[in-house]
C-alpha cells in the first residue's frame, strides 16, 4: 500500500515537473480537455432530464384518461335521468356502476403507488448519479485549479524579472539622453550668449548711425525751414505790398465817387458797396440811402498772415466766442483758434443721446422696406464704410428699374455715390405693398414720411394717378451745425435763408429751433409745412428742444395756419420751413409789422432769384417799375419796407454768403446790370482728425469779399 501511495507521489510530482515545462500550447491543449469534459457531463445531465421528461409525460397520459372516464361516468348519469325506466333497473344499473368505479380507483391507486415507488427510486438514482458526478467535476476542477495557480506563480515571477531588466534599461537610457541634452543645452547657451553680444554691439552700432542720421536730417529740416520762412516772408511782403496798392486805388476811387455825388449835406456820404463804387456811374438821387459815415477799422495784416490765393479773399479770420457767447474774430495762427466752438452748449451726454437718435432713426429707415431691400442695404454697409447707414442720403424705387441707394461722398458734402441694389425690377406692386405694409406714412397725394422720424418720401403718379416711382429721403438732425452762425440767429433779426433742394435748409432751421428754444430760452413756434422740421405725429421730434410746432396739412392752407400763430400763441420767434406763395409773403409782412421775429427758408441759389421771384415780392418790399429817373430814363424803386434784416445765401452745409443788411443789398442792385456788392463768406476749414464729419474740430473762417450780382438787364 505504502508502495503505491510513493509511486502516485512519485507520479504527481513527474506530471507537476512536466507540467512546469509545458509550453503555452500544451497548456491551452489540457484546458480544452478540461472544457470538453465539462461538456460531456453536461450532456449526461440534459439526458437525464428528457428521460425525468418522459416519466412526466406519461403520468399526465393517465391523469387524462382518468378524466376522460369521469366524463363518461358524467355523460351516462346523464342519460340515465334523460331514459324513463323502472327504478329497480335505474338503481341495479348504478350499483354495477359503483363496483366498476370501485375496481377502476383500486387499480389506479396500485398504478399510483407503482408510479410513486418508480419516481422515487428513480429520483435517488438520479441524486446518487449526480452526486458522484459533481464529486468528481469538484475533485478534477480542484487539480486543475492548483496546476493554474501553480503556472501562474511562476509566469509572474518571470515576468516580474523581465519587468526588472527592462526598467533597469531604460533608466539607462533615460541617464544616457538627459546627459547628452544637457551638453546640447549647455553648447546652445554659450551660442546664444555670443549671439547676444554680437547683437548688442549691432544694435550700439545703429544707435550710432540713428543719432547721425537724425542730427543730419535736423540739420536739412533746420535749414529747409529758414529757407521757407525766408521764401513766405517775401511772398507775403509781396501780397502786403499789392493789397496796400489796391487798397490806396480803392480809397482814391472812393473820393472821387464821393466827389462826383451833388447836394450832399455837411459831414453826410452815401452808403455804397465798395465794389459798386468801382464799377457804378452817378447814381440817380432816388437810388442814395444817406446815413452818417461810420468810418471802418481795418485791421492790419500781420506778415504771418497767409493770404488765399484767390484776389477775392481779405483779412481772414477765424470765428470765435468769448464768455457769453459773444463773438470775436482772431488771427488765423492764435492759439485760440484751434480750439473748437460750443455756442450751442451741446454736452456729451446730450451728443450721446443725438448718436443714439440717429441710429435709431436709421434702423427705422432701412426697416421701413421689403426684406431684399433690408438686405442688400445691410450687406452694402458691411461691404464699406462708404456705404454705411450713416451715409446713406436716400432710396430711389422707379417702375421697370433696379432699385438704387445713394451714398454722401464724405462728412457734410452734398455731393453722392449711387449703388444698385438688387438685380430684380420694381413693379407696382412692391410700390404698393412698401405704401401699405410698411412703416411709410402718407402725408398728402405726393409725400410721406418714416413714423416717428425725420425721413421723407416723396412719390410720382402717373395720369391715372397710380404710383410708379418713389424717392425715401434720410433726414438727420444735426445738432452743433448752427454753431458757425450763432452769432446772426441770437441777435433778434429777422433771417431769410435762400439755398437750393437738398443743402441743408430745413436741417438749420431745425437746429435754429432747439438753440433758440433750449439755449437761448425764447418762445419758438415752427410752422411746419408737410412735417418736414419736427416729424410725423402727433409728438414733435426731440431734435426741435422745447420748441412748439403747428402742422400743416396741405402746402396750400400754410397761409392760414401763418394767421393762427400770432392770434392764438404770442410767440417771440417764428420759424417757417418754407415761403413759397404771394399770400405767404404777405403773412409775413404781417408778422414782421407786428415786432415777430421771423426766420424762414426760400428755394433758390442767390440774392438775384429772391429779388426775381414775382411770388415773394411783398418780402423785398414791393418793388416796381418806375420812370422818374432822370431824363426819363426808366428804373425800379422799392416801395414798402423788406421784411427781413439779413440774407443768409447757404451754399451748402459748411459755406454761406451773409448779407448783413438785406434792405441795402436790394437798394444797392436796383438800377441793374451787374452789380458788385460787399458780403461775409463764412467758410467751415477742417483742422485734421475728425472722422465723424461733425463741426467740432474746426475752424470758422469769416471774411469781407466783394460777390457780382446780375440783376435786371438794362
Amino acid at each position: 500500500m505504502l508502495e503505491q501511495v510513493f509511486q502516485d507521489a512519485e507520479d504527481w510530482g513527474a506530471d507537476f515537473m512536466t507540467s512546469l515545462a509545458h509550453t503555452p500550447q500544451q497548456q491551452q491543449q489540457q484546458n480544452t480537455n478540461v472544457q470538453q469534459q465539462h461538456h460531456q457531463t453536461h450532456q449526461q445531465q440534459q439526458q437525464n432530464t428528457h428521460v425525468q421528461q418522459q416519466h412526466h409525460q406519461t403520468h399526465q397520459q393517465l391523469q387524462q384518461n382518468t378524466h376522460v372516464q369521469q366524463q363518461h361516468q358524467t355523460h351516462h348519469q346523464q342519460q340515465q335521468q334523460n331514459t324513463h325506466v323502472p327504478q329497480q333497473h335505474h338503481q341495479t344499473h348504478q350499483q354495477q356502476n359503483t363496483n366498476v368505479q370501485q375496481h377502476y380507483q383500486t387499480h389506479h391507486q396500485k398504478q399510483q403507488q407503482n408510479t410513486n415507488v418508480q419516481q422515487k427510486y428513480h429520483q435517488t438514482h438520479q441524486q446518487q448519479h449526480q452526486q458522484q458526478q459533481n464529486t468528481n467535476v469538484q475533485q478534477h476542477y480542484q487539480t486543475h485549479h492548483q496546476k493554474q495557480q501553480q503556472n501562474t506563480n511562476v509566469q509572474q515571477k518571470y515576468h516580474q524579472t523581465q519587468q526588472q531588466q527592462h526598467q533597469q534599461q531604460q533608466n539607462t537610457n533615460v541617464q544616457q539622453h538627459y546627459q547628452t541634452h544637457h551638453q546640447k543645452q549647455q553648447q546652445n547657451t554659450d551660442v546664444q550668449q555670443q549671439y547676444h553680444q554680437t547683437h548688442q554691439q549691432q544694435q550700439q552700432n545703429t544707435n550710432v548711425q540713428q543719432q547721425y542720421h537724425q542730427t543730419h536730417q535736423q540739420q536739412q529740416q533746420q535749414n529747409t525751414n529758414v529757407q521757407q520762412q525766408y521764401y513766405q516772408t517775401h511772398q507775403q511782403q509781396q501780397q502786403n505790398t499789392n493789397v496796400q496798392q489796391q487798397y490806396y486805388q480803392i480809397h482814391q476811387q472812393q473820393q472821387q465817387q464821393i466827389t462826383n455825388v451833388p447836394n450832399l449835406a455837411p459831414g453826410i456820404i452815401p452808403q455804397i458797396p465798395m465794389g459798386l463804387m468801382l464799377q457804378a456811374q452817378t447814381l440817380p438821387p432816388q437810388q442814395v440811402t444817406f446815413v452818417q459815415w461810420e468810418q471802418q477799422q481795418w485791421v492790419k495784416t500781420s506778415p504771418e498772415t497767409k493770404l488765399s490765393a484767390s484776389p477775392q479773399w481779405m483779412k481772414p479770420m477765424v470765428l470765435q466766442f468769448k464768455e457769453g457767447n459773444n463773438p470775436v474774430f482772431i488771427h488765423p495762427l492764435s492759439e485760440q483758434a484751434s480750439i473748437p466752438i460750443n455756442p450751442c452748449l451741446i454736452t456729451d451726454e446730450q451728443d450721446e443721446e443725438f448718436d443714439d437718435l440717429l441710429l435709431s432713426d436709421v434702423i427705422k429707415f432701412v426697416e421701413a422696406f421689403p426684406a431684399s431691400i433690408q438686405l442688400a442695404l445691410q450687406q452694402l454697409s458691411q461691404e464699406s464704410s462708404s456705404y454705411s447707414f450713416i451715409q446713406l442720403a436716400e432710396v430711389v424705387l422707379d417702375v421697370g428699374r433696379k432699385p438704387r441707394a445713394r451714398y454722401l461722398k464724405s462728412g457734410l458734402s452734398s455731393e453722392m455715390m449711387e449703388k444698385v441694389l438688387n438685380r430684380d425690377e420694381v413693379t407696382k406692386q412692391d410700390l404698393k405693398g412698401i405704401l401699405e405694409d410698411s412703416g411709410f406714412a402718407r402725408t398728402s397725394n405726393s409725400q410721406g414720411m418714416v413714423t416717428d422720424t425725420l425721413h421723407r418720401l416723396g412719390l410720382l403718379a402717373n395720369i391715372q394717378g397710380e404710383v410708379i416711382g418713389m424717392t425715401a429721403k434720410v433726414e438727420h438732425p444735426l445738432p452743433g451745425c448752427l454753431s458757425p452762425l450763432y452769432d446772426i440767429f441770437n441777435k433778434g433779426k429777422s433771417i431769410l435763408v435762400v439755398g437750393p433742394t437738398g443743402v441743408g435748409k430745413t436741417t438749420l432751421l431745425r437746429e435754429a429751433a432747439r438753440v433758440l428754444s433750449d439755449v437761448e430760452k425764447k418762445n419758438v413756434m415752427i410752422i411746419d409745412t408737410l412735417s418736414e422740421i419736427a416729424g410725423e405725429g402727433d409728438i414733435p421730434h426731440q431734435s426741435i428742444g422745447s420748441a412748439r410746432r403747428l402742422q400743416v396739412i396741405e402746402s396750400n392752407l400754410q397761409h392760414k395756419v401763418m394767421s393762427e400763430v400770432y392770434q392764438n400763441h404770442r410767440p417771440e420767434i417764428v420759424i417757417i420751413d418754407e415761403i413759397s406763395s404771394l399770400e405767404e409773403a404777405e403773412k409775413t409782412l404781417d408778422m414782421k409789422l407786428r415786432g415777430i421775429q421771423l426766420i424762414a427758408g426760400v428755394q433758390g441759389k442767390t440774392l438775384a432769384d429772391v429779388l426775381l421771384n414775382t411770388a415773394l415780392t411783398p418780402i423785398t418790399g414791393g418793388i416796381k417799375e418806375s420812370v422818374g429817373y432822370p431824363g426819363g430814363v426808366p428804373g425800379r424803386l422799392r416801395t414798402g419796407p423788406v421784411v427781413f434784416d439779413v440774407l443768409v445765401e447757404m451754399l451748402d452745409m459748411e459755406r454761406w454768403i451773409i448779407h448783413w443788411d438785406f434792405q441795402w443789398a436790394i437798394d444797392a442792385v436796383l438800377p441793374g446790370g451787374r452789380r458788385t456788392l460787399e458780403v461775409e463768406e463764412r467758410k467751415v476749414v477742417k483742422l485734421g482728425g475728425d472722422p465723424d464729419g461733425g463741426l467740432g474740430g474746426q475752424q470758422v473762417l469769416a471774411m469781407r469779399m466783394s460777390s457780382t450780382y446780375k440783376i435786371y438787364t438794362q
